[in-house]
């Protein structure tokens, strides 16, 4: 080898290789201290590209699993709130089984009503109140609840919380049609049989009363003949002698026949009983509060009261004349106990017949101050202060008017709505179960509902609906069960339109433990109800059974994803281990040989003392 003193070529190759092992041994160092094999781009640029991708991944599916978590603590709030809303509805069981007793007086029924009343409202308001971050379960507003349980479209999970809840329209794809035999006209519903299912009654001007009863699903049975006698457009059903069972009340030309109901949809003999007076339309309610109905008969130019004595049998006791010959209804106006008598006329205006509290009325009517023709007329409580209030539509100008009651007698009027397509007859109701009275207008073959709000407006909806033929009487109800009135109109044919509902809690439609037959009828209500919440209980639980199942096959797919990105990121810590001990005998012998190679120049100088 030559001897220089230019380049140190040993030198220069040990520096390389001490770089060479001293770099190394710092990646080593690195790797062990990070436990990762790609610490920068440049250790394995594609190995890093694919190991970001499935950490992304990975770390989607890890709050995948925690949205199904959190679809879980909603779920499982919902299910905690449905247990309550069943132990309510146990308890309305409860109560309707002792009110049913026949060791019960009035005063002790009207307490029991009084109970189940103010659970009533807590169900209602437990089922608009429930919610998970703000986002309310049962009231209507959360149709469907969307579980994000990865990456795209396909991973979402569409939930629903069950139930129905009704939203206040009666959609035209919702009608079911039943032939009858004979055309429709007086027509009314209720559980004849106390199987918990509406069924209907009907008149049809030939011999005796039509009977269909319902089957809880919107269809009814056959419809089957009671009664030999010709009845004119009214029957009326309720329970005429207080032995639990529904009675029917139909009018004839010959006054009022009387068909005592056996409790199983089956009736006893007519009994007739005078009109007193030629009839447009009658109700059956109890005006002198002695516990037994009475009939109450508006006539072309008069109206008669006959009280029943609680058998079957009435007694007329009042008949007098009145132009006030049009839209009837009762409420207590003035607050002394007594049901009063609030009517329309033709010429224009609404008066009030005061009761005096025997069933009889006061015959000279108080003028309420309105001084327009109007179509309509429904008597409730439109801003819930305890008073009677009426609403009518106005047909000069198509508008809605409110006259709130002060519980005295006196009324202030209020403009709540415009463009009423239809007049004829008002209903109020809750339809969308928000707690609040909407109102059902129907005149011909059509109707409209106009749903109110916590500031006592109303909103016109219109869903118009034409049946085959003539339109007879209408009737609103649950005829399928689901806890949303539905629409049932007489004619030619039976023409019931299903209420649209989304998932939710109803709440419970009117009922009363005050008499011992409407409690003998709450009991398969209150037990249809208590059945939907176990229905509703098992679709959650049905949900949360896939949510689980969801949940575990996220947590295997993250934990994969991780797996992968480990083997591609992560450091073999042994391998590396063995590098370390490698490289520092290399950089040691590095070390060694480079200050061995830096002493060569020394020999050329060696060589040169020894030439002088």
């Amino acid at each position: 080898m030559t001897v220089t003193l230019g380049l140190n070529i040993s030198s220069l190759r040990s520096q390389r290789q001490l770089g060479n092992a001293s770099e190394q041994l710092s990646t080593v160092f690195e790797r062990l201290s990070s436990g990762q094999r790609i610490n920068r781009a440049s250790d394995d640029a594609a190995g890093l590209a694919i190991a970001d991708s499935l950490n992304v991944d990975a770390r989607v599916y890890g709050q995948g699993v925690r949205n199904l978590n959190d679809g879980i603590s909603l779920l499982n709030i919902a299910d905690s709130s449905l247990e309550n809303l069943s132990s309510i509805l146990v308890r309305l069981q409860e109560l309707a089984e002792q009110s049913a007793n026949g060791v019960y007086g009035d005063s002790q029924r009207l307490a029991l009503d009084a109970e189940a009343q103010s659970l009533s409202n807590e169900f209602r308001r437990i089922s608009q109140s429930v919610e998970f971050n703000g986002q309310k379960l049962f009231n209507g507003d959360t149709t469907s609840v969307n579980l994000q349980a990865g990456v795209g479209s396909n991973a979402v999970l569409s939930l629903g919380v069950g139930g129905a809840i009704g939203t206040g329209a009666f959609e035209p794809e919702n009608i079911f049609r039943t032939s009858v035999a004979v055309d429709t006209y007086g027509l009314d519903s209720a559980d004849i049989n106390n199987d918990g299912n509406l069924d209907i009654v009907y008149s049809s001007l030939v011999s005796g009363f039509q009977i269909a009863l319902g089957n809880g699903d919107g269809t009814f049975q056959s419809s089957r003949t009671v009664g030999d006698v010709t009845l004119e457009d009214g029957v009326y059903i309720g329970d005429v002698n207080n032995d639990g069972n529904l009675d029917i009340v139909g009018e004839a030309l010959v006054g009022y026949y009387t068909y005592l109901g056996n409790g199983d949809g089956t009736f006893g003999a007519g009994i007739t009983s005078s009109v007193g007076t030629p009839h447009v339309e009658s109700e059956l309610l109890d005006l002198n509060h002695d516990g037994n109905l009475d009939i109450f008969t508006r006539g072309s130019d008069r109206y008669s009261i006959q009280l029943g004595a609680g058998d079957g049998t009435f007694a007329l006791v009042q008949t007098f004349t009145t132009v006030l010959d049009d839209d009837f209804r009762f409420g207590d106006f003035n607050s002394d106990g007594v049901t009063d008598l609030i009517a329309s006329y033709e010429a224009g205006g609404v008066g009030i017949y005061y009761g005096n509290g025997d069933g009889t009325f006061n015959t000279t009517f108080t003028d309420t101050g309105v001084s327009t023709t109007l179509d309509g007329l429904e008597v409730f409580d439109a801003n819930g202060d305890g008073n009677d209030d009426f609403i009518f539509l106005d047909t000069a100008t198509s508008t809605l008017n409110l006259y709130l009651g002060d519980g005295s007698g006196s009324f202030q009027q209020t403009l709540v709505g415009t463009d009423v397509l239809f007049g004829g007859d008002i209903d109020a109701r809750d339809f969308n179960g928000d707690g609040i009275t909407d109102l059902f207008f129907s005149g011909g073959a059509s109707y409209e509902v106009a749903l109110g709000d916590e500031n006592g407006q109303y909103t016109l909806q219109p869903y118009g609906v034409v049946s085959d033929g003539f339109v007879g009487d209408r009737e609103l109800g649950d005829f399928n069960n689901d806890g949303v009135y539905d629409v049932l109109t007489g004619g030619s044919d039976l023409t019931l339109v299903v209420g649209s509902s989304v998932d939710g809690v109803s709440p419970l439609l009117e009922f009363s433990l005050a008499i011992r037959g409407d409690a003998l009828r709450a009991l398969p209500v209150f037990q249809n109800k208590l059945t939907q919440l176990s229905s509703q209980r098992s679709e959650i639980g049905a949900h949360l059974s896939r949510i689980e199942s969801a949940t575990s096959a996220l947590s295997a797919a993250k934990e994969n994803f991780q797996a992968a990105e480990s083997r591609i990121r992560d450091a073999d810590i042994a391998f590396e281990s063995s590098r370390l001990v490698r490289l520092n005998i290399l950089q040691q012998a590095s070390a060694a040989v480079l200050a061995q190679a830096n002493q060569q120049p020394a020999l050329a100088l060696r060589l040169l003392g020894g030439a002088s």
